[in-house]
């Protein structure tokens, strides 16, 4: 979508690096080098939270209250795995 900036959470710094190394020219996306639990939240709520193969790492009885704490009313919290 045109306009939209995606935040990537990384807590690996060297992945953090690798992601800024490699994002396109121009591209919206901002990498937050934080573990999600940490993560602060500050400014609007997100439309979508996507976790990619990667929740099941995360203390759900601290990640899940953070998603919906980011996510706006009607927003969407998208996940899956193998």
């Amino acid at each position: 979508m045109p306009g939209t900036t995606i935040h990537a959470v990384e807590p690996n710094h060297s992945l953090a690096a690798f992601l800024e190394r490699t994002r396109a020219p121009g591209s919206r996306l901002q990498i937050v080098v934080s573990p999600f639990e940490e993560l602060a939240v500050d400014g609007d709520p997100y439309d979508l939270v996507v976790a990619a193969t990667s929740f099941h790492w995360l203390n759900q009885e601290t990640a899940l209250p953070l998603v919906a704490r980011t996510l706006r009313t009607g927003g969407w919290f998208a996940m899956w795995w193998t």
